[in-house]
């Protein structure tokens, strides 16, 4: 049996070590680095000023590059080690050993974002929109604003030449675009027209071809009628994604329709910021087991009809893959963000724990610890212990264990997500407050042997990390923005009284050594004076201060 076990431990290892080589050529970090720098390289930041300009759309712009881009990094995975294939013989991004992961090559986004801004050029030099900028310059020198004109005739003069983006770069900004703008407004009258108020006329009723018409000429022109040259502003509560999407959503949108297209509907009815919730609520339901009947009373709350049990399991795939595909990072900011105003207000969070019922300090913890979400909940569940943490019930057993559990949650790489940074201060901030209770419990009934081995045991062990602790605590206070929670003040009196308390019997001690000169080595003296003026110097330097 222990030949098997061997055998079957260096086949295991043999196996992890084929397939993370693999892993990390094909998906790993390193591999994506040049595309995370296309959208910090002067051609793309160039792109992006000339799509700011409003009356000109061309062909291929701006977000079909984000778009490019975003295919792209979707196939990144963001794991630095291997631990996690000890228990699974696959990584979470579900990479399969012999895998090909073909990237569009950064060469052939760098040249069609190239393309795209030469488009651009040309479409301000067409006839369609160039004779309409000259015109608008002329009227503006005429009456001596040839300041507003010189930069868009310089442009507009601009050849293509070796470095066109170089010359851009140099002319374009943000003024600029706006001045374009102005310039391309010029005479002409935009007005907006609301896509909704057409549709609550027409849909789920039954008319003619000529009422339709009739409806939508009414619609069209409006009360106040069109002017000719006049543009028409399409809006919507909606704006193509459901209610409350920006143009920041799109990767939201990419991804519904490469992976999950049948949510699309229910996105749309209910609006991106409740389809974030009904995720978040099933991530709770994975993550901590809320019930069906929990899951049902919180969207409720919200004024949310729950999804059907269809649209339910479909909801579950997706929650399941943002938990565990770190690659998907920005479809999850996108959710964040748009629950961000929800879970500041806490009565989500305050629902969601006394339907869990999270009452233990040991439960609390354990759910700060498991959380990958949500870092608003984390700092609630911080938020909802710190009386009984600042109470007098904690004990040195129950401390320990703690310890070491935060201990082990802090281990590993450096957190880069937002949630993983605000775990990272919470546990450095009980890390520091449990270490500070229990030297502080522990020196009530310590002593020493009066020798300097006892006292170097002592000061290492607990004195020497009361003021660092301190420190630690306040900090993070400050960082988590709790610091008027936290009784700073009272927690430095407890560490002076005891830094006092050991100061005096110290000093007793060092004075008194000369005592005990007769009978020690001369070895043994010189350890001491070692201990004393080189190990521990700040001690003595702060002691000398205080006597």
């Amino acid at each position: 049996m222990d030949s098997l076990l061997r055998g079957f431990a260096e086949f295991q290892q043999l196996y992890i070590n084929y397939y993370w080589t693999a892993h990390q050529k094909e998906v790993a970090e390193e591999r994506f680095l040049a595309y995370h720098k296309i959208r910090e390289a002067r051609d793309y930041q160039v792109l992006s000023l000339l799509a700011g300009i409003r009356m000109i759309s061309v062909k291929d712009d701006l977000v079909k590059v984000d778009r490019m881009i975003t295919r792209v990094l979707g196939k990144q995975c963001n794991l630095s080690n291997s631990e996690h294939l000890q228990l699974l013989p696959v990584c979470s991004c579900g990479f399969v050993p012999g895998q090909k992961i073909a990237l569009t090559p950064v060469k052939e986004i760098c040249q069609t974002i190239e393309q795209w801004i030469l488009q651009y050029l040309q479409a301000l030099k067409s006839e369609q929109f160039g004779k309409k900028i000259n015109s608008y310059l002329e009227k503006m020198e005429a009456v001596g604003e040839k300041r507003f004109a010189r930069p868009i005739r310089e442009l507009l003069l601009l050849e293509v030449g070796t470095d066109l983006v170089g010359e851009l770069e140099q002319r374009l900004n943000s003024n600029v675009i706006k001045k374009i703008n102005r310039a391309l407004a010029g005479d002409i009258t935009v007005v907006e027209r609301d896509i909704d108020h057409l549709i609550e006329n027409l849909v789920a009723r039954s008319f003619s071809p000529e009422q339709i018409k009739n409806i939508f000429k009414e619609w069209l022109e409006g009360s106040e009628g069109l002017a000719e040259g006049s543009y028409i502003k399409i809006i919507s509560e909606h704006n193509g994604l459901g209610k409350g999407q920006t143009g920041q959503d799109e990767a939201l949108l990419i991804y519904l329709e490469e992976h999950y297209p049948e949510l699309l509907t229910m996105l749309t009815e209910v609006g991106i910021t409740d389809f974030s919730l009904l995720l978040l609520l099933t991530i709770w339901q994975q993550e901590y087991g809320l019930s069906e009947e929990g899951f049902n009373k919180l969207s409720r709350e919200r004024g949310i009809n729950p999804p059907a049990h269809s649209l339910r399991k479909i909801l579950a795939q997706m929650a399941t893959e943002l938990l565990n595909n770190t690659f998907q990072w920005e479809v999850a900011a996108i959710v964040r963000q748009h629950l961000e105003p929800i879970l500041e207000r806490s009565e989500l969070l305050v629902s969601l724990v006394k339907e869990l019922g999270i009452d233990s300090l040991e439960q609390t913890l354990e759910k700060m610890i498991g959380e990958r979400f949500s870092p608003q909940l984390v700092h609630y569940l911080l938020e909802n212990i710190l009386p009984r943490l600042l109470g007098t019930g904690l004990s040195q057993t129950e401390l320990l264990p703690m310890i070491g559990r935060l201990e082990e949650a802090k281990r590993g790489p450096e957190p880069k997500q937002e949630i993983e940074r605000v775990k990272d201060i919470v546990f450095t901030f009980l890390l520091a407050f449990f270490n500070l209770k229990l030297s502080l419990f522990s020196l009530e009934g310590a002593g020493t042997d009066n020798n300097y081995t006892s006292w170097a045991a002592l000061y290492q062990k607990y004195l020497s990390s009361l003021e660092y602790d301190l420190k630690v605590i306040e900090q993070s206070a400050e960082r988590l923005m709790i610091t008027d929670r936290v009784p700073l003040s009272l927690l430095q009196k407890e560490v002076d009284f005891v830094l006092i308390k050991y100061q005096k019997s110290f000093r007793a001690f060092y004075r008194g050594k000369e005592f005990a000169v007769a009978e020690q080595k001369e070895q043994e003296v010189l350890q001491l004076g070692e201990l004393l003026n080189v190990k521990f110097p700040h001690f003595l330097k702060s002691l000398n201060k205080k006597v």
